[in-house]
């Protein structure tokens, strides 16, 4: 009894004794700024890993500091908030955390779509940007934005126009006809991408399109991530092979409503000084100077032809007269303008710890640099986020109208680029005495037909509404702590109205009587995600693993309309026409998939990812539609090892992870119906209805596969400088192609999986706080990149294919320009000289093109490209901006040819054509080959590939912040001035007279260049 009694004595003294050890702190974790509980903080003690507690829904914790802590200190976080530190002297204290927003921490937030993740977490590669550093920055689309800021990331567009469709390449091409666009992820949600406007008329009617994703306000966006391994891009799998673009769009955050109004103008015109062309009197000169070597040198017989004119000077008054009032005619100032833009949106934000949200409205005008763009839209939307106890729900919609007008591009007859730089001269003139438009006089050029270009631009017109809706819906509930599962519903409805009218008076329409085209096209998608998915932590370990079943409907109805021989110009429906055509047609398609990951993380040192999807699509047969993508990634944060720290290489490199991904994502047929045998309807036979085959039966077609690796290196050094490089190596293989096959079968060729492709390449992102003291921040920051693109394999049969001036050949960049080598110009005859077959070694030349072969004389692809960004701040005044840059690629003129050398007598003459620098007798050794009518000799050569290096301001912005304690109570909380501009100024390689932003493949023609903006801007917070 007495050795029991003395057991319990010992017991409760041992007790007592950890009692006093051990320390319990409680208290509440709240934002600074407005006081509202951080739901979700996690609360540890310090030196102990896996020792913590998750704040509840009033933000409330307690915790427990064990006796064997290594020190008495607790540490309260969140992700995108600065952590904060508290030591701890006696029991039972009570300890709240105020927490603030820590910029540089949301931007190394990876969302995957699949959740979010710390980047020092994060094994795969990924950049993230937030959309504050850029939310001033005057341009429409969102994918602008990211120019300069993310490495390996390629952003041209084929127009500058209003709501031009924009190209982004991550990591090059990687495939030939199933498109090189990456899959773009709204709030989880996948979303269509692309062209709106399905109304393609001509290849010059207005293919610079109106992008669906211009239906977002870029304003709207808190962040984005642009995935470029398979680390988490395979979780998106048959749509993932050119990487994934994950949009993050803002929420509202617990405590008062805020309010914030903005509003800005600005003018905008060419980013460049795009094609010049010689003034009347210098036009004049070189065309007297063209009809004396074509009597001297290329037709010296001429006096025996009465066609040829005796008198220059009276011959040239068909081509060169002054106009009737005296001033050569600036076709650039008659068909351009300075164009305007006007932006205003509000936006709300707010809520209690159950319930917050965020709405905004925002309308958009923008006036082009012809009478014939404009682009206006309208946007409205509202996320809802509300948490009641174990249930979460969210939801957000979207809704977005847009009116588009287009000015023809490229050789369409009204193109403002094409008369302007091609078509008509100086001597044609607008409007007559009387002040009437000239219809007769001049215009009997190459392109222009007879027609005055503002006279065809006022009775034509090319328009484009269009309306779109997209919704999500999301419940969550968590079981048990850790274990939650999750139903996502999300409809996104996009409705496009296109009209096209060619006047009976104008070109186009001429011969028809005049044209009406219309289209209507519905594209809806719904999507269905139910998730499981469960997390933990439990002595130093971290798990998280996600399992998910989704399906996807896409359906596309389209309805065409013609109407031709309309009775008046001014009665331009369809219902007036005299002949009508009408078509249409509706396709459906299905995704059905299963997702799985695990992520699991040891003592924050050692991390390892794996994921796995399941798709199964209708744009395959039953034999081929199911398809396996897969990834594993793994990393190790060396930083966090005892011998790092002990050793004391972390007082300068703090942190120092490195990671590998390997893993096998897709893409799929761009045909919905691809490999069916189908037949066409709607043809005549002998009197009766009637059909014909369209496409033969290919069950073996699936996907193209991208087998992508990477490796890379976090560093980061005295917590102010952070350096990341990686290596990636990109195989696609079953490239889907035309292939030949036996035309008794009645086609030439066949869709098949034959085509492989490789990219391999280089990424460095190096990002620095150059200065934080007094109040004063300096961040900066710069990406480089080079990708290497080869093509490895065609057809199987084939080493080579040419298209256009490419040639898409085995062991070369798929875009290698393949032309007549330039040798120079001959001094004897002043023709420009062709090396005979360089390729072959035989560098002979000679001045008639026909006995030249062609070669490779370059490639689109740059050596290197990237960005600059720099971003300072001090008391109320803030400054950024970015460059971007690129080197080592090239582009080809495929107009210039038409308009050098003597090419071009009727219209206006490229500046380029420097008389100055021509030859003019034998034995000149000169720059440009001999000016001469009727030219034969003109060959689109490497004279007219150019270097596409350039250095680009892409965007500046400068801001006066009034400090909130001027307003004291009255509800304001600040008023912002600020000045932004994009593409504000260039340096390019003097030869090149396009934009150096050109179109995928470097093909240059007649484009709406990139255009320069500047704003003055005012926002309002309260």
């Amino acid at each position: 009894m007495k050795k029991l009694l003395l057991f319990f004595v010992v017991l409760l003294a041992g007790l007592q004794i950890a009692s006093a050890q051990s320390m319990s702190v409680s208290g509440k974790v709240t934002y600074a700024d407005d006081g509202t509980p951080v739901i979700g903080a996690q609360v540890m003690v310090k030196g102990m890993r896996g020792v913590g507690t998750l704040t509840d829904v009033n933000g409330a914790y307690k915790i427990t500091i064990p006796a064997a802590a290594p020190e008495k200190v607790i540490v309260a976080s969140f992700l995108g908030l600065q952590p904060q530190e508290r030591a701890i002297s006696s029991n039972g204290q009570v300890v709240n955390f105020a927490l603030v927003t820590n910029t540089q921490e949301l931007e190394s937030v990876i969302v995957t779509g699949y959740g979010s993740v710390s980047k020092k977490e994060y094994t795969g590669s990924a950049t993230s940007v937030k959309s504050d550093r850029t939310k001033d920055v005057p341009a429409m689309s969102f994918e602008s934005r990211l120019a300069g800021a993310v490495s390996g990331v390629q952003i041209t567009s084929a127009s500058g126009a209003p709501g031009a469709l924009s190209s982004v390449r991550i990591r090059g091409m990687g495939s030939i006809n199933a498109g090189n666009e990456p899959l773009y992820v709204i709030d989880g949600i996948p979303v269509f991408s692309g062209d709106a406007n399905t109304l393609k008329v001509t290849s010059d009617a207005n293919d610079n399109g109106n992008s669906v994703l211009s239906t977002l306000n870029p304003n709207d966006i808190e962040s984005m991530t642009v995935i470029k391994d398979a680390a988490a891009a395979s979780l998106y799998g048959s749509r993932a092979a050119n990487g994934v673009v994950v949009i993050t769009t803002k929420k509202g955050s617990s405590g008062k409503v805020r309010f914030n109004a903005k509003a800005d103008v600005g003018v905008t015109d060419m980013a460049i000084n795009y094609r010049p062309t010689l003034d009347g009197d210098a036009r004049r000169s070189l065309l007297l100077l063209g009809m004396e070597n074509f009597k001297t040198y290329s037709y010296p017989d001429w006096a025996q032809d009465p066609s040829v004119p005796v008198d220059n000077n009276e011959w040239i008054k068909d081509y060169a007269t002054m106009p009737w009032n005296g001033e050569w005619t600036d076709w650039n100032k008659e068909l351009f303008r300075t164009g305007v833009n006007q932006n205003y949106e509000v936006s709300a934000s707010g809520g209690n710890a159950k319930t917050r949200f965020y709405a905004s409205m925002s309308y958009t005008d923008v006036q082009g640099i012809t009478k014939q763009a404009e682009y206006k839209r309208l946007t409205g939307r509202v996320n809802v986020n509300h948490k009641q106890g174990n249930f979460t729900f969210d939801a957000s919609t979207l809704i977005s109208s847009v009116n588009q007008s287009y000015n023809e591009e490229e050789f369409g007859y009204s193109s403002p680029l094409a008369n302007a730089k091609w078509f008509v001269g100086p001597q044609d003139y607008v409007y007559n005495k009387d002040g009437s438009f000239n219809l007769t006089r001049g215009f009997a050029t190459i392109g222009g037909g007879g027609a005055n270009p503002i006279y065809n631009n006022e009775i034509n017109f090319n328009k484009s509404d269009v309306f779109r809706s997209f919704s999500n819906i999301s419940a969550q509930y968590e079981f048990v702590k850790g274990f939650t599962a999750k139903q996502v519903l999300s409809y996104d409805y996009t409705q496009s109205h296109n009209v096209v009218w060619w006047d009976p008076r104008s070109n186009n329409g001429g011969s028809a009587g005049g044209v009406n085209q219309t289209i209507d096209n519905n594209f809806a998608t719904f999507v269905s995600q139910t998730q499981l998915a469960y997390a933990n932590v439990f002595n130093g370990h971290s798990i998280s693993v996600l399992a998910s079943y989704e399906t996807e409907k896409n359906s596309d109805r389209y309805l065409y309309g013609a109407g031709l021989n309309y009775p008046n110009p001014n009665l331009p429906d369809l219902d007036n026409a005299a002949e009508k055509d009408a078509g249409g047609s509706k396709s459906v398609e299905t995704l059905i998939s299963w997702v799985a990951r695990a992520d699991y993380n040891y003592d924050g040192r050692y991390y390892v990812g794996a994921s796995f999807r399941r798709d199964g699509t209708s744009r395959l047969s039953p034999e081929s539609r199911w398809g396996n993508f897969w990834s594993v990634s793994a990393s190790w944060r060396m930083s966090n090892e005892k011998w790092w720290k002990e050793g004391g290489v972390n007082t300068v490199l703090t942190d120092a992870k490195i990671r590998a991904s390997y893993g096998v994502n897709g893409t799929r047929p761009s045909s919905w119906y691809g490999y069916l045998g189908t037949f066409g309807y709607g043809y005549n036979y002998d009197g009766n209805p009637g059909a014909t085959e369209n496409r033969i039966p290919n069950p073996n077609l699936k996907w193209e596969q991208n087998y992508a690796s990477n490796i890379g290196i976090d560093l980061s050094f005295i917590d102010r400088i952070n350096l990341s490089i990686d290596l990636y190596n990109r195989d696609t293989k079953d490239l889907i192609m035309d292939k030949k096959i036996s035309q008794v079968t009645g086609f030439a060729t066949t869709l098949q999986n034959v085509g492989e492709m490789n990219n391999k390449g280089i990424e460095i992102d190096l990002n620095a706080i150059a200065i934080r003291k007094n109040g004063f921040e300096w961040n900066v920051g710069i990406n480089l990149s080079h990708n290497k693109n080869t093509l490895v394999k065609l057809d199987g049969t084939q080493d080579k294919m040419t298209s256009s001036r490419w040639i898409h050949k085995i062991g070369m960049p798929y875009y290698s320009f393949f032309l007549l080598k330039s040798a120079g110009v001959d001094p004897k005859t002043g023709w420009e000289q062709y090396y005979v077959d360089p390729d072959n070694g035989d560098f002979s030349t000679t001045t008639d093109g026909r006995k030249a072969k062609k070669s490779i004389v370059g490639s689109w692809d740059p050596k290197v490209q990237g960005g600059i960004t720099s971003n300072f701040k001090w008391s109320f005044i803030d400054f950024s901006f970015t460059f971007t840059y690129s080197l080592g690629g090239h582009a080809v003129d495929h107009v210039a040819g038409s308009l050098s050398d003597g090419g071009n007598y009727n219209g206006a003459i490229p500046a380029s054509m420097d008389i100055n620098k021509m030859w003019k007798k034998p034995g000149d050794i000169a720059e440009l080959p001999m000016f001469t009518y009727e030219n034969p000799n003109v060959y689109t050569s490497s004279r007219f590939m150019m270097s596409t290096d350039y250095l680009r301001l892409k965007n500046i912005t400068l801001g006066f912040t009034t400090p909130k304690k001027w307003f004291g109570n009255s509800g304001f909380e600040g008023i912002r001035l600020y000045v932004a501009a994009n593409n504000l100024f260039t340096i390019k390689d003097k030869n090149l007279n396009v934009d150096p932003e050109t179109p995928v493949g470097g093909i240059v023609g007649l484009r709406t260049p990139q255009l320069r903006t500047v704003n003055v801007g005012l926002e309002i917070k309260f």
